[in-house]
């Protein structure tokens, strides 16, 4: 049964095309397209694709434990398969409680981290740098992450973007973290730290801080461990202790004395980033496997001879996804068919 909600948003809800998500053409024969997103753009990709084969990999985004998202995009996923039959719609799960919920709900879906699909070839251990800072926290300027926690740590670095979304906590964290080096704000400006110097950055600390509560599979915890950074982690949801591997990261109570205990404790260990990084390496590239298979299976289905195992490395790029106008769908397939063609692969 297709709920009345599901069937507004089908009908009439649907963001504007020039509404920006992440998302990316992964193959354009057959049509796979990988996207993060809300329902309204998942609905706006359907509808820019109507009439064409494709299939629609949904990605984890944000917490979605509580068992209310399991029934929202079971609902949505019934309702594309409604409205647009020649979709088809894989739901990726960052969490084992997430796909859990979904199976319950009667919904298509693999577990498969977004955590898989970072390039481990931009994030890796740089034992030639200084360790400067006792630990280093990369994560944007929202409340959600919980900054004030490492206020206990005695030389602290701070990574951060999104300065805007909440001022006043960005004004409070100046005040409160006044003693940490801001590594890309400095003097009243910001600067952007692109993934392929990020591995330096985070070299500069022991110890790779991620304190939020609740969240997505958190991409920087990830990214220290493939840097060499151990990490210090509170109790959290969402699905970044998929790639804990206690030798190497130690969960902390949610307290500012006892985080800097654990980076006093993790760092005194003096592990080797080389074991640090072979520790997490093995679940990336299994999830990154399990993507793998999953467009590989469609292809199969879809009748496209290709051998995707093989032709990935032409076609992987870190994340996967793009933050773009979703009007830049066509943009998108195009590319991907240019890729494809260079491959010896589409027509």
């Amino acid at each position: 049964m297709i709920s009345a909600l599901a069937r507004f948003a089908f009908d009439a809800r649907a963001c504007e095309a020039g509404d920006q998500t992440f998302f990316r053409v992964v193959l354009a024969r057959p049509l796979v397209v990988y996207v993060q997103g809300s329902v309204k753009h998942c609905v706006r990709l359907h509808r820019a694709m109507a009439g064409r084969e494709a299939c629609l990999l949904r990605g984890g985004i944000g917490c979605e434990e509580h068992p209310k998202y399991a029934k929202r995009w079971s609902r949505y996923q019934r309702a594309a398969r409604k409205f647009y039959p020649e979709h088809r719609v894989v739901l990726l799960a960052n969490t084992r409680t997430f796909e859990r919920n979904l199976l319950a709900e009667g919904a298509d879906v693999h577990f498969c981290s977004q955590n898989g699909l970072l390039d481990e070839r931009l994030f890796r251990p740089m034992p030639e740098i200084e360790r400067e800072f006792d630990a280093v926290m990369n994560a944007q300027m929202e409340a959600v992450k919980r900054h004030w926690l490492a206020g206990d740590v005695k030389r602290l670095a701070i990574i951060t973007y999104r300065l805007a979304s909440e001022p006043r906590y960005y004004e409070r964290m100046r005040r409160e973290l006044g003693g940490a080096s801001w590594l890309n704000f400095t003097g009243g400006s910001y600067s952007r730290i692109a993934p392929v110097d990020m591995s330096r950055q985070l070299s500069r600390a022991r110890v790779g801080l991620i304190l939020s509560a609740a969240e997505g599979a958190n991409y920087a915890t990830v990214e220290y461990l493939l840097t060499g950074l151990p990490v210090v982690s509170t109790r959290s949801l969402g699905g970044r202790d998929v790639f804990f591997d206690e030798r190497c990261v130690v969960v902390a109570d949610d307290d500012a004395e006892a985080v800097a205990q654990a980076v006093h404790e993790l760092a005194g260990r003096q592990l080797d980033p080389a074991f640090v990084r072979s520790c997490v390496l093995p679940i990336v590239l299994e999830h990154r496997r399990r993507f793998i298979g999953i467009v590989q299976h469609y292809c199969d289905d879809m009748g496209v001879n290709v051998d995707l195992a093989c032709h990935w490395p032409a076609l992987f790029e870190n994340k996967m996804l793009s933050w773009m106008a979703l009007s830049r769908l066509e943009d998108g397939i195009a590319e991907a068919r240019l890729r494809e063609r260079q491959l010896g692969h589409g027509a």
